[in-house]
């Protein structure tokens, strides 16, 4: 699996390395060697942030 830098679009769990986008859903990446796994399903994905609507 081979996914480029921008393609990560949401950092659940920045320690861990754990990240989602369209593309895989959640996934686990390594910056430091640039190597890919697999989240844990015990993993809870923290809830989305409400978009700010009041404007």
């Amino acid at each position: 699996m081979y996914i480029s830098y921008s393609a990560i679009s949401r950092v659940l769990d920045k320690e861990k390395g754990i990240y989602r986008n369209s593309e895989c859903g959640g996934f686990i990446f390594d910056l430091a060697t640039g190597t890919y796994g697999t989240v844990s399903p015990d993993f809870t994905e923290p809830p989305k942030r409400k978009e700010n609507t009041s404007m």
